[in-house]
């Protein structure tokens, strides 16, 4: 008796679908002003809480320059809170970077 081979019926693919339009926001390599070290936090640590920053909020609006308050881990896991300047064509330039307060949690809460 002949053995026929298995037919196997091709599945349908599914079809995919449209990703929603998203974008990440990367600032290039930020310059850090020697005020952003004043709290003991490191260049490496303030380079890695603005990689890997879990909120960006723009504060103070009145000022010239645009404030940018990030809040991201630095290398061990701990929250910072890192404060840049947008001025112009420039690359951010960082002017303070903390361990997180509870003003800023506050401040946080305000503006979401």
């Amino acid at each position: 008796m002949p053995r026929h081979k298995r037919r196997f019926g091709k599945s349908q693919q599914p079809k995919s679908k449209p990703l929603a339009p998203s974008f990440v926001l990367r600032y290039a390599e930020p310059e850090i002003h020697e005020t952003a070290l004043k709290h003991g936090v490191s260049t490496l640590d303030i380079h890695h809480a603005c990689a890997q920053a879990i909120a960006a909020f723009e504060i103070d609006q009145g000022s010239f320059e645009t404030k940018i308050l990030m809040v991201g881990p630095d290398s061990a896991g701990n929250i910072l809170e890192v404060i840049g300047l947008e001025i112009d064509n420039k690359p951010l330039l960082i002017i303070h970077a903390m361990k997180l307060r509870k003003s800023m949690i506050r401040l946080i809460e305000g503006l979401s």
